[in-house]
């Protein structure tokens, strides 16, 4: 009787840990991590500390021009925009807006579907030169109440 307890124990310690291994939620925070882990990257290149809120939706690096080209989306609360700003070389400049500026910072890229800064209506936009000759452009999409979607170009 004892051996066929342990053995129903076994299978289902064994049935816990394909279970736990294969639930969705471990494949999101694997996701969440990698995702954490290319915004800290990006973050390098960009002299730029995003704040913990922030959600990558997007990235892609070019390389067949004379320079890379790293464009990335993200998307963070409203209320951590100051910090993004503050964290960021734009801290202290004066981001334009759809009617001082009727062309967006950031907008050669329209080769896929996510990048859709042409689709935005409310916008502030600004440019940022980087040490070793880099730029840095941005542009944040204010039409969401509560969510603030960043477009950001580094070349």
């Amino acid at each position: 009787m004892w051996k066929a307890i342990a053995v129903k124990h076994e299978v289902l310690l064994w049935t816990c840990v394909v279970l736990l291994a294969t639930h969705p939620g471990c494949k999101c925070d694997s996701d969440q991590s990698r995702a954490q882990q290319k915004l800290a990257h990006f973050g390098t290149i960009m002299h730029i500390s995003f704040p913990p809120s922030t959600r990558l939706l997007n990235h892609r690096t070019e390389r067949g021009g004379m320079d890379p080209v790293i464009y990335l989306k993200a998307e963070i609360p409203r209320d951590d925009v100051e910090f993004f700003l503050n964290n960021s070389p734009f801290a202290g400049k004066t981001l334009k807006t759809k009617q001082q500026n009727p062309i967006p910072a950031v907008g050669g890229f329209a080769r896929t579907r996510w990048w859709k800064v042409n689709s935005v209506e409310n916008w502030e936009s600004g440019r940022a030169d980087l040490p070793q000759g880099e730029v840095l452009s941005v542009l944040l999409d204010l039409d969401k109440p509560d969510k603030v979607v960043i477009y950001l170009e580094w070349f």
